[in-house]
């Protein structure tokens, strides 16, 4: 945890998607993980439960600066096949300024079938949300390659955010697969995308992380 702590104090980023976070569980040591992480790095955080056993949580978070005003969450949960994880999307409506924003992030399924299942879903949001004007970032670990038929069903919709580099995230010891991404609307445009590959990231997770520096453009 105190390696996690680091690495998002070190990207020192205004929003920033995790997953795979714990509550109250062993393997957390029995930590709100979130609630631990907004403390320690002064962010607010946002967090879905996707597993729950008693007391205990396992899910995916959003952290915001506190400049970055949340409005209002809202989790869906995303469609699986027997027996299979649950999985879900999480949003958080924020203001940035005076800018209203929609932030979202998700985990989704490891099979082919599940993944382009929940992707499907996902591009149905995505296309209800960019009728209405909205201003969107999609961030997360998507469990699929920039060339995949997943992600083929978001990029009509939203910008991906290529890397000057290489863009592999995983695993982070020896990045060969491209499985995290950042969207955006058309309203963004982004300057620099960058996977993070000091040691410190490389032992924080097993995904390394993905960054990017975003803009409004000026006639939004």
């Amino acid at each position: 945890m105190e390696e996690i702590i680091s690495a998002i104090t070190y990207a020192d980023s205004d929003i920033v998607a995790i997953q795979e976070i714990e509550k109250r569980m062993f393997q957390g040591a029995f930590q709100d993980q979130c609630q631990l992480i907004a403390e320690r790095c002064n962010l607010n955080c946002s967090f879905t439960p996707l597993i729950k056993e008693m007391e205990r949580e396992y899910g995916i978070a959003l952290l915001f600066k506190p400049h970055v005003q949340i409005q209002g969450t809202f989790n869906e949960p995303l469609p699986r096949l027997n027996g299979a994880e649950p999985r879900a999307l999480l949003g958080s409506n924020v203001l940035i300024g005076n800018i209203p924003i929609t932030i979202l992030t998700t985990h989704l399924g490891l099979r082919p079938k599940e993944n382009l299942l929940q992707a499907r879903y996902i591009s149905d949001r995505l296309q209800e949300m960019n009728a209405k004007q909205s201003t969107i970032i999609l961030a997360g670990d998507l469990n699929a390659i920039p060339q995949s038929r997943s992600l083929r069903l978001i990029n009509p919709i939203l910008k991906r955010c290529r890397p000057i580099h290489i863009g592999s995230t995983f695993p982070s010891y020896f990045p060969v697969l491209s499985l995290d991404h950042i969207f955006t609307s058309t309203h963004l445009s982004h300057s620099s995308t960058r996977v993070l590959k000091t040691p410190l990231f490389k032992r924080a997770s097993d995904h390394l992380p993905l960054v990017s520096d975003l803009q409004l453009l000026e006639d939004t």
